[in-house]
């Protein structure tokens, strides 16, 4: 995998926008098939990505079989979860049924980074897709450098699998794009307590919340505890209350927010 512009190659097979799991699986398998691939990232590697970094069974499945065993660094401790659990009106805590035992707990930053790493193709970080256009026999894909400068690539094919916020489909179809409705989200990394079981990942859907759902669950001396809402200007009040939720419910204790 080459992590720099490579001059020489002015087309390629496939282009895929965003280098997370779904960019990197698919780069993964167009490579071992002998196709040239050009995965671009927007962010500086390895990036931040609000995530619970829950690996579920079938994911585990799918990244043994194509990447082989994580490194240890890829995990947060715990590194494995024995379940989730959802909460309705309090105390009240619903498992959800499993089909196998383990949840991985991983850092999202390290863990697509790895990906990444592994999928042999080359990627061009700190680069945005800012445009697009269609030749008879070519997608043009105009994008923009860590250095502001424009650069225009041609591919046979483009994958978009750069998240809810889609770049590829504003360009594509910017009439559908009006019609999203984006749900604001916070979450906080604090130092503290709270009277549950690190073992699990937590999910509060109680009728007292304005959230959509609160969540909360440990990666190593992090207590992580979010919220998704309506609007941007409910949000920090909405986040207050979930905090002061599971303050009174579940005895959160806040030393310090480190981010």
């Amino acid at each position: 995998m080459s992590m720099q512009k490579n001059e020489k190659f002015a087309f390629y097979d496939v282009i895929i926008v965003g280098s997370g799991p779904a960019g990197t699986s698919a780069a993964n398998e167009l490579v071992k098939n002998g196709y040239k691939v050009l995965v671009i990232e927007e962010k500086k590697l390895p990036r931040y990505k609000m995530c619970s970094g829950l690996i579920m069974d079938r994911s585990q499945d799918l990244v043994l079989e194509k990447f082989g065993p994580l490194p240890p660094d890829v995990f947060s401790e715990p590194k494995a979860l024995k379940g989730i659990y959802f909460s309705k009106e309090g105390k009240v805590l619903l498992p959800l049924p499993l089909e196998k035992p383990e949840v991985w707990n991983v850092w999202r930053s390290s863990f697509d980074y790895w990906l990444v790493k592994q999928s042999g193709a080359d990627v061009w970080e700190s680069h945005r897709l800012v445009g697009l256009s269609q030749t008879e026999d070519a997608v043009v894909a105009t994008i923009l450098d860590s250095e502001k400068k424009h650069v225009v690539i041609n591919a046979s094919y483009l994958i978009g699998c750069d998240g809810g916020r889609s770049t590829v489909r504003k360009l594509i179809a910017p009439a559908f794009e009006k019609k999203v409705h984006y749900l604001p989200c916070i979450q906080i990394y604090c130092t503290g307590t709270v009277d549950l079981d690190p073992a699990y990942y937590y999910m509060f859907f109680d009728s007292d919340l304005h959230s959509f759902y609160t969540w909360l669950h440990i990666k190593d001396d992090y207590i992580v505890y979010g919220i998704n809402c309506h609007s941007t200007q409910s949000a920090q009040q909405i986040l207050k209350e979930s905090t002061d939720y599971l303050t009174g419910f579940f005895d959160l204790r806040i030393d310090k927010i480190e981010k």
